[in-house]
C-alpha cells in the first residue's frame, strides 16, 4: 500500500487545529475544570477529538509499514515505536493517551475533572511531540511515484 501523503498531511493538520484550541484552555484556572461542567466537557470533546486524529495517523502510517489491523488501539503506537518512527517514550505515553481515548468514549462518567486538567496542562505535549514526529518522519521518506499519482488524483 502506497502512503499517501496528502492524507496524513490533512490529518497532521486537522490535529494542529483540535491542539491550537485545546491551547486556550491551558490558561483556566484549575477550579475552572472542576466547578464548570462547560470547560471540562470542551476539554474532554476536544482531547478526544485529538486523540482520536493522532490513532487515524497511527493507523495509516502503521497501513504503510505492512502491519496488520491492531487488537487494540495502543497496539498502533507500539508497532510505530519497534519501527524507529517514534521513541520509545512517546510510544508509552501515546499508548496511555490510547487507552485515555477509550475511558472518554466508554467510560466517560469514570473520567475526572483532574486528570482533564492534567492532560490540558502537561501531557498535552504528548501529542503535540506526535505531530511534529511524524511531520518529520514523512520528510525522510524517499518521494514515490504513487505519491505523485495520488495527488493528480486528488486535483
Amino acid at each position: 500500500m502506497a502512503l499517501d501523503r496528502d492524507q496524513i498531511n490533512q490529518k497532521l493538520a486537522q490535529l494542529e487545529d483540535y491542539l491550537k484550541q485545546l491551547a486556550q484552555l491551558k490558561s483556566e484556572p484549575k477550579s475552572s475544570f472542576t466547578e464548570s461542567s462547560l470547560v471540562e466537557l470542551a476539554a474532554e470533546r476536544g482531547i478526544y477529538k485529538a486523540c482520536q486524529q493522532t490513532i487515524d495517523i497511527a493507523q495509516s502510517l502503521n497501513a504503510e509499514l505492512g502491519f496488520g489491523p491492531p487488537r487494540f488501539y495502543r497496539d498502533l503506537f507500539t508497532q510505530l515505536g519497534k519501527k524507529g518512527v517514534i521513541s520509545k517514550k512517546l510510544q508509552l505515553k501515546l499508548e496511555k493517551m490510547a487507552g485515555l481515548r477509550n475511558k472518554l468514549a466508554h467510560e466517560y462518567a469514570k473520567v475526572n475533572p483532574e486528570e482533564i486538567y492534567q492532560i490540558i496542562t502537561q501531557d498535552y505535549q504528548d501529542l503535540i511531540d506526535f505531530s511534529r514526529t511524524v511531520a518529520r518522519y514523512l520528510k525522510t521518506l524517499p518521494k514515490q511515484a504513487a505519491d505523485i499519482v495520488n495527488r493528480n488524483q486528488h486535483h
